[in-house]
Protein backbone atom coordinates (compact mmCIF):
# COMPACT_ATOMS: atom_id res chain seq x y z
CA UNK A 1 0.00 0.00 0.00
CA UNK A 2 2.60 2.73 1.00
CA UNK A 3 4.15 1.75 -2.75
CA UNK A 4 0.67 2.97 -4.48
CA UNK A 5 0.31 6.18 -2.15
CA UNK A 6 4.18 7.11 -3.08
CA UNK A 7 3.27 6.63 -6.55
CA UNK A 8 -0.05 8.02 -6.64
CA UNK A 9 1.84 11.60 -5.10
CA UNK A 10 4.41 11.41 -7.46
CA UNK A 11 2.05 11.41 -10.39
CA UNK A 12 0.05 14.44 -9.26
CA UNK A 13 2.90 16.60 -8.56
CA UNK A 14 5.48 15.15 -11.75
CA UNK A 15 7.59 17.87 -13.85
CA UNK A 16 8.51 16.75 -17.52
CA UNK A 17 10.77 18.29 -19.88
CA UNK A 18 10.30 16.75 -23.64
CA UNK A 19 11.43 16.76 -27.08
CA UNK A 20 9.60 17.85 -29.75
CA UNK A 21 11.25 16.53 -32.82
CA UNK A 22 9.99 13.64 -34.45
CA UNK A 23 11.82 10.53 -34.57
CA UNK A 24 10.81 7.32 -36.28
CA UNK A 25 11.55 3.41 -35.35
CA UNK A 26 13.80 1.86 -35.23
CA UNK A 27 15.56 3.92 -33.58
CA UNK A 28 18.58 3.09 -30.78
CA UNK A 29 20.46 5.80 -28.76
CA UNK A 30 23.36 4.47 -27.04
CA UNK A 31 23.89 8.33 -25.62
CA UNK A 32 27.62 9.08 -27.10
CA UNK A 33 26.91 12.14 -27.97
CA UNK A 34 22.89 14.14 -27.94
CA UNK A 35 22.80 13.45 -31.45
CA UNK A 36 18.77 13.06 -30.62
CA UNK A 37 18.42 15.91 -28.84
CA UNK A 38 17.88 14.90 -25.28
CA UNK A 39 16.79 18.00 -23.33
CA UNK A 40 19.94 18.58 -20.90
CA UNK A 41 19.65 20.75 -18.07
CA UNK A 42 21.12 21.53 -14.78
CA UNK A 43 18.07 23.17 -12.41
CA UNK A 44 18.32 23.03 -8.02
CA UNK A 45 15.26 20.44 -8.48
CA UNK A 46 16.64 17.71 -11.03
CA UNK A 47 19.13 17.48 -13.80
CA UNK A 48 19.53 15.54 -17.04
CA UNK A 49 23.10 15.28 -18.70
CA UNK A 50 24.56 13.18 -21.80
CA UNK A 51 28.46 12.13 -20.49
CA UNK A 52 30.41 8.85 -21.00
CA UNK A 53 27.66 7.09 -23.23
CA UNK A 54 25.32 7.23 -20.51
CA UNK A 55 22.33 9.55 -19.67
CA UNK A 56 22.51 10.81 -16.08
CA UNK A 57 18.90 11.69 -14.75
CA UNK A 58 18.25 12.85 -10.93
CA UNK A 59 15.52 14.70 -8.87
CA UNK A 60 16.41 16.07 -6.30
CA UNK A 61 13.00 17.39 -4.74
CA UNK A 62 11.44 15.53 -1.40
CA UNK A 63 8.06 15.12 -2.85
CA UNK A 64 6.85 14.36 -6.78
CA UNK A 65 8.78 12.28 -9.54
CA UNK A 66 10.19 13.54 -13.00
CA UNK A 67 9.84 12.36 -16.42
CA UNK A 68 12.86 13.18 -18.93
CA UNK A 69 11.15 11.76 -22.73
CA UNK A 70 11.65 11.69 -26.66
CA UNK A 71 9.49 11.37 -29.37
CA UNK A 72 9.41 8.09 -31.27
CA UNK A 73 6.72 6.96 -33.93
CA UNK A 74 5.55 3.34 -33.48
CA UNK A 75 3.53 1.60 -36.02
CA UNK A 76 0.55 0.53 -33.42
CA UNK A 77 -0.52 -1.68 -35.74
CA UNK A 78 2.94 -4.36 -35.92
CA UNK A 79 4.39 -5.81 -33.15
CA UNK A 80 7.41 -3.68 -31.54
CA UNK A 81 9.96 -3.72 -28.89
CA UNK A 82 11.09 -1.20 -26.64
CA UNK A 83 14.75 -1.80 -24.34
CA UNK A 84 16.43 0.37 -21.85
CA UNK A 85 19.14 -0.37 -19.21
CA UNK A 86 19.02 1.24 -16.42
CA UNK A 87 21.02 1.65 -13.76
CA UNK A 88 19.85 2.89 -10.26
CA UNK A 89 22.87 5.15 -8.48
CA UNK A 90 20.87 6.42 -5.47
CA UNK A 91 18.24 7.82 -3.47
CA UNK A 92 15.08 6.64 -1.29
CA UNK A 93 14.75 2.34 -2.50
CA UNK A 94 11.40 2.41 -2.20
CA UNK A 95 10.10 4.45 -4.57
CA UNK A 96 10.27 3.46 -8.05
CA UNK A 97 12.44 4.41 -11.91
CA UNK A 98 12.10 3.21 -15.21
CA UNK A 99 10.54 3.28 -18.92
CA UNK A 100 7.43 5.62 -19.63
CA UNK A 101 5.77 5.03 -23.33
CA UNK A 102 2.80 5.64 -25.45
CA UNK A 103 2.37 9.29 -23.62
CA UNK A 104 0.87 12.13 -24.79
CA UNK A 105 1.57 13.77 -21.63
CA UNK A 106 1.85 13.78 -17.68
CA UNK A 107 -2.06 12.46 -17.49
CA UNK A 108 -1.45 10.31 -20.80
CA UNK A 109 0.67 7.66 -20.54
CA UNK A 110 1.96 4.26 -19.50
CA UNK A 111 4.87 3.35 -16.97
CA UNK A 112 7.11 0.15 -16.28
CA UNK A 113 9.17 1.00 -13.15
CA UNK A 114 11.11 -1.24 -10.52
CA UNK A 115 12.25 -0.53 -7.04
CA UNK A 116 15.55 -1.19 -6.01
CA UNK A 117 14.36 -3.25 -3.16
CA UNK A 118 12.86 -5.45 -5.95
CA UNK A 119 9.43 -4.48 -6.10
CA UNK A 120 7.77 -3.76 -9.69
CA UNK A 121 4.41 -2.20 -11.33
CA UNK A 122 3.29 -1.40 -14.34
CA UNK A 123 0.23 0.89 -14.97
CA UNK A 124 -1.78 3.29 -17.20
CA UNK A 125 -2.74 7.06 -16.93
CA UNK A 126 -5.75 8.32 -18.21
CA UNK A 127 -7.10 11.59 -17.74
CA UNK A 128 -5.23 12.14 -14.92
CA UNK A 129 -6.76 8.91 -13.29
CA UNK A 130 -4.30 5.75 -12.41
CA UNK A 131 -4.88 2.41 -13.23
CA UNK A 132 -3.19 -0.72 -12.33
CA UNK A 133 -1.96 -3.00 -15.30
CA UNK A 134 0.20 -4.65 -13.04
CA UNK A 135 0.39 -3.94 -9.25
CA UNK A 136 3.30 -3.50 -7.36
CA UNK A 137 4.85 -7.12 -6.37
CA UNK A 138 8.22 -8.74 -5.99
CA UNK A 139 9.95 -10.44 -8.30
CA UNK A 140 13.75 -12.12 -8.11
CA UNK A 141 14.62 -11.19 -11.01
CA UNK A 142 15.20 -7.72 -10.44
CA UNK A 143 18.60 -6.74 -9.58
CA UNK A 144 18.87 -4.75 -6.54
CA UNK A 145 20.69 -2.07 -5.21
CA UNK A 146 23.46 -0.33 -7.64
CA UNK A 147 22.91 -2.80 -10.10
CA UNK A 148 21.43 -2.72 -14.02
CA UNK A 149 18.48 -3.58 -14.53
CA UNK A 150 16.95 -4.25 -18.60
CA UNK A 151 13.69 -3.27 -19.44
CA UNK A 152 11.74 -4.86 -22.19
CA UNK A 153 8.14 -4.10 -23.32
CA UNK A 154 6.98 -6.18 -26.31
CA UNK A 155 3.85 -6.32 -28.43
CA UNK A 156 3.02 -9.74 -29.55
CA UNK A 157 -0.13 -9.86 -31.63
CA UNK A 158 -2.74 -8.74 -29.26
CA UNK A 159 -1.03 -8.71 -26.02
CA UNK A 160 2.08 -7.04 -24.34
CA UNK A 161 5.15 -8.92 -22.74
CA UNK A 162 7.16 -6.68 -19.84
CA UNK A 163 10.68 -7.81 -18.98
CA UNK A 164 13.18 -7.62 -16.93
CA UNK A 165 17.22 -8.96 -17.17
CA UNK A 166 15.60 -11.02 -20.50
CA UNK A 167 13.53 -12.50 -17.95
CA UNK A 168 9.39 -12.22 -18.40
CA UNK A 169 7.31 -10.77 -15.81
CA UNK A 170 3.63 -9.98 -16.64
CA UNK A 171 1.35 -10.40 -19.77
CA UNK A 172 -1.67 -8.08 -20.61
CA UNK A 173 -3.77 -7.10 -23.03
CA UNK A 174 -2.49 -4.66 -25.80
CA UNK A 175 -3.07 -1.00 -25.11
CA UNK A 176 -3.36 2.04 -27.53
CA UNK A 177 -0.61 4.45 -27.01
CA UNK A 178 -2.07 7.86 -26.25
CA UNK A 179 0.95 9.72 -27.64
CA UNK A 180 4.37 8.67 -29.43
CA UNK A 181 6.72 9.92 -26.42
CA UNK A 182 8.93 7.93 -24.56
CA UNK A 183 11.68 8.19 -22.29
CA UNK A 184 12.05 7.92 -18.41
CA UNK A 185 10.65 8.88 -15.05
CA UNK A 186 12.16 8.69 -11.49
CA UNK A 187 10.46 9.65 -7.81
CA UNK A 188 11.70 11.99 -5.37
CA UNK A 189 15.29 11.74 -4.04
CA UNK A 190 16.61 9.54 -6.69
CA UNK A 191 19.51 9.04 -9.40
CA UNK A 192 19.67 6.91 -12.85
CA UNK A 193 22.23 6.17 -15.40
CA UNK A 194 20.49 5.36 -19.02
CA UNK A 195 23.06 3.30 -20.75
CA UNK A 196 20.73 2.81 -23.94
CA UNK A 197 17.10 2.86 -25.38
CA UNK A 198 16.48 1.03 -28.27
CA UNK A 199 12.96 0.55 -29.90
CA UNK A 200 12.34 -1.96 -33.20
CA UNK A 201 9.76 -2.48 -35.35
Amino acid sequence: MKYCFTLLVCLLTSVVYAQDSLKQAPFFDDFDNNQHGWYEFDEKEATGKIEKGQLFFSHHRTKGSWSLWNTVKIDETKNFSIEAKIRFLGGFDKHGYGIIWGANDLENKYFFIVTSLGFYTIRKVEAGKIKDIKSWAPNVYINQGNNENTFTIKKAGNSMLFYINQELLFVSDNYPFFGDKIGFTLAHNMKIAVDYLKVTQ
